[in-house]
């Protein structure tokens, strides 16, 4: 009565049987955590009990059900529940079968990842939790779209992005995708929780790091577009070591020898690691310990409002250029964090300015004539204070009288105390975008979400069926005067646009 099926049943079992190495890793991995303590005091252990060391494991698949589900391995893995099965019930099925797979392929790294999220001691952040996450994620960046009956046929006929067909080739694609991601999980780990001064671990942090994660695998994935198993890899290498090289050039405490890490590189376990085609192998324990200290998601704005806002996130740095005169530090940091996920993590060049380019229409679609980027960010600001706008996915032109656009276009509103609400295609039309020499318009079917007019002075947003989405400012009768707009382009990382308002910024 645990399983509601066989395959469940199935599964279970084949998690216990994987449990087995990854105790016993992971006692190997305590055992030295507490040696090494007697010589680095970095490490708080006074909590921990000697009860994992004593284990004694059998191997045994032919036990009752009830003994297994009872065994100590769960609790000594990080699974929260007196039942385990209970821990995948929430959609969790693909994710149970990634973390098997892991478990069985990289039992060193898992017992290193499950020791970590064990001493934490949060609840609703462990293991199992976290394998769900990072599969949800995984199927998020390659933008899997399931289809029926899509048990017969490629993964790439899941995908809705023409730069991951080729990735999704391979029959294993999803569980090497998923397997990095746990590799970055615990990466973004060390960066953001062993660094914390007071080494104190809350969900907020444990948030961060699984956000981080969610950061690294969006630009290996979609900005550097890897069309194999193994370039993915070498890209995930290449970025580890460009931050290593930061950390040291930024006088970084790091500790390359780290007792735990040579130890298990040379345990026999690490086998499945070191021979796998194309993925990290020993390189990821030489780089072990603390690799930068720059570990909190931050945004930085110097004084001069046209300059540069650097966004960083722990190795991977977004900047802003030319600044806003519209959003302020946390609302930008609201905003990149609720764009789609294969829009996050881009440079945000601006391009038009309506104090500084002034209030013509016909101005600031131009204005996108001087990049490639067919992704822009449209922010408004109007006389009663509201703050809204929108996700444009396509090249803004003027069309002839027709919508354009793509259902990742989404519009936005900061309208209920400063907190972000978006809106996305709601799937009832594709009345995305419209652009003539006298409108620029998002959705329809109804009101427009945004309307502006051919002079930018004024406007309109009302309950609009495309995006499913209320009035997006203040005003009761759903016209507005615009104070400021702002036009931004997003641009992949390491691309430069030669525009008019370079002259303004201080690249870093």
């Amino acid at each position: 009565t645990l399983f509601s099926s066989d395959i469940e049943l199935s599964l279970f079992k084949d998690l216990y049987s994987s449990l087995y190495e990854v105790v016993n890793l992971m006692k190997i991995y305590e055992i030295n955590i507490i040696t090494d303590n007697k010589h680095h005091n970095s490490i708080d252990i006074s909590n921990e009990s000697d009860s994992m060391i004593d284990i004694q494991l059998d191997n045994d698949l032919d036990k009752h059900i009830s003994d297994m589900i009872s065994d100590i391995r769960w609790t000594v893995c990080g699974f929260p529940s007196d039942n385990p099965t209970k821990d995948f019930e929430s959609n969790g099925l693909l994710g149970l079968q990634c973390l098997i797979s892991f478990f069985k392929k990289y039992p060193t790294k898992a017992a290193s990842i499950a020791l970590k999220i064990r001493r934490a001691r949060l609840y609703h952040c462990n293991i199992s939790s976290t394998a769900v996450q990072l599969a949800k994620i995984t199927s998020q960046i390659l933008n899997l779209t399931p289809h029926p009956e899509s048990d017969d046929k490629p993964l790439a006929h899941m995908a809705r992005q023409t730069h991951t067909w080729a990735l999704l080739s391979n029959v294993d694609a999803f569980n090497e995708v998923f397997d990095l991601s746990f590799f970055t999980f615990d990466e973004s780990w060390k960066y953001i929780i062993e660094n914390q001064h007071n080494n104190k671990i809350d969900v907020k942090i444990y948030s961060d790091v699984v956000y981080e994660t969610q950061l690294v695998l969006n630009h290996i994935i979609n900005k550097l577009q890897p069309t194999t198993i193994s370039s993915m890899w070498d890209h995930w290498i290449k970025i580890k070591l460009q931050r290593y090289e930061h950390s040291l050039s930024n006088n970084a405490s790091i500790d390359i020898s780290t007792t735990t890490s040579a130890n298990l590189s040379n345990s026999s376990s690490t086998t499945a690691l070191d021979n796998h085609t194309g993925s990290p192998n020993k390189l990821d324990t030489k780089l072990d310990g603390k690799l930068d200290n720059n570990v909190v998601s931050k945004v930085r704005e110097d004084v001069n409002i046209n300059c540069e806002i650097v966004k960083s996130n722990h190795g991977i740095k977004t900047h802003i250029f030319g600044g806003s005169m519209i959003l302020a530090l946390d609302e930008i940091m609201q905003l990149e964090r609720g764009l789609p996920t294969n829009y996050q993590c881009y440079n945000w060049q601006l391009l038009y300015r309506l104090s500084k380019d002034g209030s013509d229409l016909n101005t600031l679609i131009n204005s996108a004539s001087t990049t490639t980027s067919t992704i822009y960010l449209l922010v408004i600001l109007d006389s009663n204070g509201s703050k809204f706008g929108g996700l444009i996915t396509s090249r803004l032109g003027t069309s002839n009288g027709g919508y354009i656009g793509t259902n990742d276009t989404t519009v936005f509103t900061y309208i209920h105390n400063n907190n972000l609400e978006m809106y996305s295609s709601s799937g009832s039309n594709s009345y995305y975008l419209l652009t003539t020499h006298e409108v620029l318009a998002l959705g329809g079917g109804g009101d427009f979400a945004i309307y502006l007019d051919s002079d930018l002075q004024a406007g309109s947003s009302g309950p609009c069926a495309t995006f499913n989405s209320p009035s997006l400012i203040k005003s009761l009768n759903q016209q507005f005067s615009c104070v400021e707009i702002e036009l931004y382009a997003l641009v992949s990382i390491g691309d430069t646009l030669h525009h008019k308002h370079n002259n303004d910024l201080s690249i870093l």
